[in-house]
């Protein structure tokens, strides 16, 4: 795994934290700076109906020290990957977290990922995943807000359903760590005793486990961060239970396997490092003059002639920036359709993508910009890799990497569904198309410079037109190739037209 530097433990609600990503499994980690914080029913005192049953007395010090907590809870196409087989009862789905694992099932999870990272991946304590849900040990009555009137925003509850949610549909808590509150109770490694003062990391003896986080059909009242639940270890009942795993800083470093990963301290973006390097840039599926017979139609010109491109390293966004992203920075959401946080920003010209990137640099002085078209293509092909879509080669896959109108016509859909790509990559074939900053020109491979190509350059009058990648989610799978090429004018934008970013490391 590995890592970007670390930040102050002073600073470390209002900088960027340091991420690590699982090499097996692609599980993202934050890391989470130590420190010491008040445990239990701090609410109690102010109104005495808070003293639930599982509120256990007393509010008590806690000192942490710093560790890594898993982004989301283990999902099912995790589990599937190192188990073979899914244990979930309710909807069986890959983004949706596993569930009816006990806490021996999640050990032998553990278990079995730990010989194949060479890592010392744990469940946290208890005292780990009170400090991590209250955002570093906040103040906090459920994970992110203390407001009842903001709990639907970061929070599942009351829902009559028999199912968990998706992973990561709704705001995050304030280190950047999602449905800590709801959508599934968690395994902690404690045993289950009265609150003990001076021992983070649990009595010593008892049989029963702790349960944290209550699931989605729990009311607020019972669903906050001081609720203790035990459970024999052997439990699966009912929507639960499932696990988030935790990760000691000594085990961050030990392998190199994983890309590194970059937040921005404003929007939470993610973005993951690109290592440069040569690769030929263009239809390298055709047979040399743009007549590779595709299913009913041909590969364009334009896409000709493949030449040799060598990129310098850079960092390019997990996914295409969302509608929660841009609100941040712009205040307003321009998207028509599908105005939900998680959604990919829609309706966006290029024009508005420069005043959108102006602001975020002035706000984090940082220096963020559209990708080249030579590092989209570059990303896209999992570090420029003979891929014919961003993931694969084999059409039968396809729609486990892209939306496009074999697998869902014409719908967008939230980021990072579906499989990424071999960078960590995800939707850069379908869903929403991606502006780049180049200027098109239809011509410009026969005379692109090898060396970082920065796209045609113009006089004023002809710059209008730019580059766009990647296909939306109406295109069929010849349309949306890595190598497809198409432009828009630099003021149009429509429900198709996304963007991601790239950051500039020097």
């Amino acid at each position: 795994m590995s890592t970007e530097q670390s930040t102050n433990k002073k600073t470390a609600h209002t900088k960027a934290l340091q991420q690590s990503t699982c090499p097996v499994t692609g599980m993202k980690f934050i890391q989470v700076p130590g420190g010491v914080f008040q445990m239990g029913n701090v609410f109690a005192s102010e109104n005495p109906k808070d003293d639930y049953f599982y509120f256990d007395d007393p509010v008590h010090s806690e000192e942490v020290e710093d560790f890594y907590m898993a982004k989301y809870q283990v999902t099912q196409a995790v589990w599937l990957k190192i188990m073979g087989n899914n244990s979930s009862e309710d909807i069986i789905a890959d983004n949706h977290p596993v569930t009816s694992v006990s806490w021996f099932k999640a050990h032998d999870f553990i278990a079995c990922l730990n010989s194949q990272a060479g890592l010392t991946f744990r469940l946290p304590s208890e005292a780990e995943w009170e400090y991590a849900a209250r955002s570093g040990g906040k103040m906090e009555r459920w994970a992110g807000t203390s407001n009842e009137e903001e709990l639907d925003q970061y929070v599942w509850h009351s829902r009559p359903y028999d199912e968990t949610p998706l992973v990561g549909m709704l705001k995050p808590n304030g280190l950047g760590l999602y449905d800590m509150s709801g959508n599934g109770w968690e395994w902690c490694e404690d045993r289950h005793l009265p609150y003990y003062a001076k021992n983070p990391q649990g009595p010593g003896r008892g049989v029963q486990r702790v349960l944290r986080g209550c699931s989605s059909r729990d009311e607020p009242m019972n669903m906050q961060l001081a609720y203790r639940f035990k459970a024999d270890p052997y439990t699966t009942y009912g929507l639960g239970p499932g696990f988030r795993l935790a990760l000691s800083v000594t085990e961050v470093g030990k392998t190199g396997h994983a890309p590194s990963h970059i937040a921005c301290p404003v929007t939470g973006m993610e973005f993951v490092l690109v290592k440069g390097g040569e690769f030929l840039m263009g239809d390298v599926f055709a047979e040399g003059d743009g007549r590779e017979l595709y299913g009913e139609s041909y590969c364009s010109d334009n896409e000709l002639p493949v030449h040799e491109v060598e990129l310098a390293d850079f960092s390019i966004g997990m996914y295409p920036v969302t509608q929660e992203e841009w609100i941040k920075i712009m205040g307003k959401n321009p998207s028509r359709f599908n105005r939900e946080s998680c959604y990919p920003v829609t309706d966006v010209s290029w024009r508005d993508t420069q005043k959108f990137i102006k602001r975020l640099n002035s706000q984090t002085g940082r220096i963020y910009r559209l990708p080249t078209e030579a590092e989209w293509e570059y990303a896209a092909r999992s570090g420029g890799r003979n891929e014919r879509w961003a993931g694969t080669s084999d059409e039968e896959q396809l729609g486990e990497y892209a939306w496009h109108n074999g697998n869902l016509r014409e719908k967008v859909h939230p980021v990072g569904m579906l499989k990424p790509n071999g960078l960590g990559l995800y939707d850069m074939c379908g869903n929403v198309l991606e502006w780049c900053q180049d200027i098109y020109d239809s011509a410009y491979y026969a005379v692109s410079p090898r060396c970082n190509p920065q796209g045609p350059s113009r006089k004023k009058s002809e710059h209008k037109i730019r580059v766009v990648r990647g296909g939306d989610n109406s295109f069929t799978p010849r349309r949306m190739r890595v190598a497809s090429r198409l432009s828009e004018h630099y003021g149009f934008g429509n429900s198709s037209n996304g963007f991601r970013l790239v950051l500039s490391l020097h």
